[in-house]
């Protein structure tokens, strides 16, 4: 199943499968939909060897999404990579004894965490605000920023409806939007670009689970139950599923997916675990489930996003032309059938990064969707909002190469948001799926006409991509590329990348 180069003591929580590596184990899985769907997957042409795909793992990942989203059998093949992946992990006890599968130890007996409660002020709803470029976009000019950000080809014409729905929404509503009265759990809820503030401000009773405790400050409204001294979801994934039950009380939850954290494919662990917990919860357990996908995933490129694309690609500037011939510049799409998925993957993020992005958000978010978050038995659709937020100035993206690029990226026309942009964004999106009946995010959809298949189709078209599925080149060369034009602009930014001389 892929192994390491060395082998390394497993820590205590959540694994991968023991002597796997993050390539290993995702070649593995690819490997075995293949098998399990050779018809539809022959045209991916996944290489047989572990070495060559982690080689080119971004360029494997694009074409095995552009086949798989032109299948008429496009969710059963994302539900195979899904399942294969959450019965490959394993869960290994604090007292170093032997490991087991980690369905087998969620499904066992646990104890919820005692919980604090914290009581905001009352709330009068929360008023929309997104700050960009130096200024802020209430409730009345949503659908103005909206307008802009499509047509400078930022986000998708989906995003843009979405965004001028939302408007509307708190418009009708006093210019604010009301949640009092119903319970989000967010698993990361301190997580940078999680959406916590917000929904406390709409008066929301919040669950927090996260390494660390929140401050007073954190509390502008709602009501924020949490564990004193924080919760770790690898080492108690178990607790954690008991301490949502026991605050969802038998009323079904909103449950968010934001934890993250880098090194020893923990991006790829952590995710699963929260895909782990959302499965083995009882049915009718959930109300929504949302998340935010990276930009630098091999997601679908939608229809007027590939037309600008194209424009683009006819008319570049000359310099573009130049690198383009001269081979440091390929092309931005994968394209099979009709299909097109950006070649978006930056390998310097790593294949653990990229793996919880594809396999544990984008094809796990299609799953929830169409079966529901047992995956498994009677199938119960689920809304689930998975949209796609910009390149972000997050600590997470704290190095020197990416801090070059971020200069040079407008020359690509990519815009690199500030988290309190990415945050706004990403929070009134979200709350657009979750409360327009019509979106197709939202399980109600299905009832007033809209097909599964459709629905699985068109599940991913609210991206707020920044402009890297409107570049018309693959996002790693451009990147290369943006740090050269940005280290023009601040000279200074070369020590990072070369140390002083």
């Amino acid at each position: 199943m892929g192994t390491a180069s060395k082998t390394k003591p497993v820590a205590p929580g959540v694994n991968l499968p023991e002597g796997s590596s993050g390539s290993g184990f995702l070649h593995h899985i690819l490997t075995e939909a293949v098998r399990a769907f050779p018809h539809e997957l022959s045209a991916a042409r996944l290489s047989p060897d572990p070495a060559r795909f982690r080689a080119r793992f971004g360029d494997e990942l694009a074409r095995f999404e552009a086949v798989r989203c032109a299948s008429p059998r496009r969710t059963e093949i994302a539900r195979c990579v899904v399942q294969g992946t959450q019965a490959g992990l394993v869960y290994r006890p604090r007292d170093a004894s032997e490991s087991r599968s980690f369905g087998d130890y969620l499904g066992g007996d646990g104890h919820a965490f005692s919980l604090e409660r914290l009581r905001g002020r009352s709330s009068k709803g929360l008023a929309p605000q997104v700050p960009f470029a130096g200024r802020n976009y209430g409730a009345a000019e949503l659908g103005e920023l909206a307008s802009l950000l499509v047509e400078r080809g930022l986000m998708t014409q989906a995003a843009g409806d979405a965004l001028a729905w939302i408007g509307d929404y708190a418009l009708a509503n006093a210019g604010r939007i009301e949640l009092g009265g119903q319970r989000f759990a967010l698993l990361g809820a301190a997580a940078e670009l999680a959406p916590t503030r917000f929904l406390l401000e709409a008066g929301a009773e919040v669950l927090w689970l996260d390494l660390q405790s929140p401050s007073p400050e954190q509390l502008p409204g709602g009501e924020l139950s949490y564990v004193s001294g924080g919760s770790d979801l690898l080492l108690d994934p178990l607790r954690c599923k008991q301490t949502l039950l026991e605050f969802a009380d038998g009323e079904p939850l909103h449950l968010g997916l934001y934890a993250y954290a880098a090194g020893e494919s923990q991006e790829w662990r952590l995710a699963s675990t929260m895909n782990g917990i959302a499965r083995s919860l009882p049915e009718g357990s959930l109300r929504s489930i949302s998340l935010w996908i990276s930009p630098t995933t091999p997601s679908q490129v939608r229809d007027g996003c590939v037309d600008l694309t194209e424009r683009r690609r006819a008319q570049p500037p000359l310099w573009q032309s130049a690198l383009r011939r001269s081979g440091m510049l390929s092309h931005g799409h994968e394209r099979h059938q009709d299909v097109r998925t950006a070649k978006a993957v930056v390998s310097i993020q790593g294949v653990s990064y990229q793996a919880a992005q594809y396999v544990a958000k984008l094809l796990a978010a299609e799953v929830y969707a169409l079966d529901g978050s047992s995956f498994e038995g009677e199938r119960r659709p689920l809304t689930v909002s998975a949209n796609v937020a910009g390149i972000t100035r997050t600590r997470s993206l704290a190095h020197p190469l990416f801090e070059a690029a971020f200069e040079g990226a407008p020359a690509f026309g990519i815009e690199i948001f500030r988290p309190e942009t990415t945050r706004a964004l990403s929070t009134l999106l979200m709350l657009h799926d979750l409360l327009n009946p019509n979106a197709v995010a939202n399980q109600r959809c299905l009832a007033s006409g809209t097909a599964p298949p459709e629905r699985a189709r068109r599940l991913g078209e609210i991206q707020v991509h920044g402009g890297v599925y409107t570049n018309p080149h693959a996002l790693e060369p451009s990147i290369r590329v943006a740090a050269v034009l940005g280290m023009t602009k601040r000279p200074t930014l070369a020590r990072g990348l070369f140390g002083r001389s």
